[in-house]
């Protein structure tokens, strides 16, 4: 099977795809890995010893790396958690948001399953657009609407409020960080999501949470909200 795989972001963001590239390979599929390095890392190293086909689409920003470490404490010292992704979006992923896009397409075209870093919106638009199904890798569960705990920073008090804390996170992000995805949309022909979370950050067909049960207890009877 063709198995289009495409991540973004620094070492712990595209280290973990080189791996699932290399571990598919080994069950006989052919996978094509597209990455965008946020610190201008270059991964081609790593994946050839793996024998990973690697795609960079992030070439152009090796000049720009000397910038990251700047950046990178600008996102660190926000504790707001929408105001921290607007940083994150803005510093970082709308100044390569077409390049991105553009080989989005391209690995659509010629794959037949396509898997992304849930963060990775044009990976997700352009699987809708040519009706790839589409997987996603979250690196963080934390941000995994569930009963069962509430969003970063607020106290467990239970399944209710729970529920109410992550309904809150859901309308905010959607007021604040939704409309980049919104217009990449509606410039390809669709319409705009309906939940950021759930529309586009969680694929509607398969979720992989790459983390440690030795990091992150598993709950056993953990329940996603809406």
């Amino acid at each position: 099977m063709q198995i289009g795989i495409q991540t973004w972001g620094s070492y712990g963001d595209i280290r973990p795809f080189i791996a699932l590239a290399a571990g598919l390979q080994s069950y006989g599929h052919d996978v094509t890995l597209v990455v965008t390095s946020t610190d201008g890392t270059d991964y081609s190293m790593s994946a050839s010893q793996l024998g990973v086909r690697l795609i960079d689409v992030s070439l152009h920003t090796r000049a720009a790396s000397e910038n990251y470490v700047e950046v990178g404490r600008l996102i660190a010292g926000e504790t707001n958690l929408v105001q921290q992704t607007k940083l994150i979006v803005s510093n970082l992923f709308l100044p390569m948001e077409a390049e991105m896009y553009c080989a989005a397409e391209k690995l659509c075209c010629e794959n037949e399953i396509i898997i992304g870093h849930s963060f990775h919106y044009p990976i997700q638009v352009a699987a809708q657009k040519f009706h790839r199904p589409y997987l996603t890798v979250t690196l963080n569960p934390s941000v995994i609407p569930t009963w069962d705990a509430p969003p970063t920073g607020l106290p467990n008090l239970g399944k209710r409020a729970n529920t109410f804390f992550w309904q809150l996170v859901q309308s905010t992000l959607n007021s604040n960080i939704k409309p980049y995805v919104d217009q990449l949309r509606r410039r390809n022909g669709l319409v705009s999501a309906a939940d950021l979370i759930s529309d586009v950050w969680l694929s509607h067909e398969l979720n992989l949470i790459a983390v440690s049960k030795e990091i992150c207890a598993i709950r056993s009877e953990e329940r996603r909200v809406g």
